[in-house]
């Protein structure tokens, strides 16, 4: 997917199963064309098999707008990691 995202592992209410019979990792997608859109995808790094599931419905007009502005103000304004 291009872009970027953010993830952890988990889902809220059911659990997912990916395709190699994992638990699959809830991500949030920061790309300009889903933006906040959270998605389920593989959580075995080393496997990385083809399961992928949209969480949230399509992202819609200036609601899109809105979550990009405020993403793109919030990694301008955030402060340097001190520590890794």
């Amino acid at each position: 997917m291009a872009g970027s995202s953010t993830g952890s592992i988990g889902s809220i209410g059911s659990m997912n199963i990916c395709d190699c019979g994992k638990r699959a990792a809830m991500y949030t997608s920061w790309s300009l064309k889903n933006p906040g859109r959270r998605f389920f995808t593989c959580s075995e790094k080393s496997l990385r098999c083809d399961y992928f599931q949209w969480f949230d419905h399509e992202v819609h007009g200036r609601n899109g707008d809105v979550i990009t502005h405020l993403n793109n103000r919030r990694k301008k304004y955030s402060l340097p990691k001190l520590f890794h």
